[in-house]
């Protein structure tokens, strides 16, 4: 049985979608975010506390994956009307609701990419310091660039706020 307004996506689909809508600036500051740690990690030889740091991370984590699912089943719970105006294209072209989503979605995955890492980190016995800084790097990343992320949701919580009360007006 085949229901009216139903259009099924593929997961690349909505991958594509998701990143395209997350602006260029976040990507080009995770980019040059990573390769400062990557430098100052390997140069500096920075070593991270097997016991505390990961295990920190992966107690933390988790807490912050509930409120940002919380966070869009709010979103996703505003009345009709306003997710009607959400759905009207703002001045850069996107629609705000799916901005919105795009950046909580995006901040969800890379808060579960370095809960994995930290996971990783923390349990595995590495061979030599050089694989174990490497690792500790991109736990480091995952840390910024979920910081980054996390104020990338803020900044489009208010920038839609601001949109809808400029409707108003």
């Amino acid at each position: 049985m085949k229901r009216e307004g139903v259009i099924k996506v593929g997961l690349f689909t909505v991958l594509r979608d998701m990143f395209r809508l997350v602006e260029k600036w976040f990507w080009g500051i995770s980019f040059v975010l990573f390769l400062t740690i990557l430098f100052f990690v390997q140069y500096f030889k920075i070593d991270i506390d097997n016991n505390k740091f990961p295990s920190d991370l992966i107690n933390t984590i988790p807490e912050l994956l509930g409120f940002l699912m919380a966070g869009l089943t709010i979103v996703m719970g505003l009345s009709d009307s306003t997710q009607r105006r959400l759905s009207l294209r703002a001045n850069d072209g996107h629609k705000p609701i799916k901005v919105i989503t795009a950046s909580i979605s995006l901040s969800f995955i890379i808060l579960l990419l370095t809960l994995i890492l930290s996971y990783i980190y923390n349990n595995v016995e590495f061979c030599n310091n050089g694989c174990k800084r490497m690792w500790g790097a991109f736990v480091l990343c995952g840390v910024a660039i979920s910081a980054l992320s996390l104020f990338h949701v803020i900044f489009h919580l208010f920038a839609t706020s601001t949109f809808l009360s400029g409707k108003d007006k």
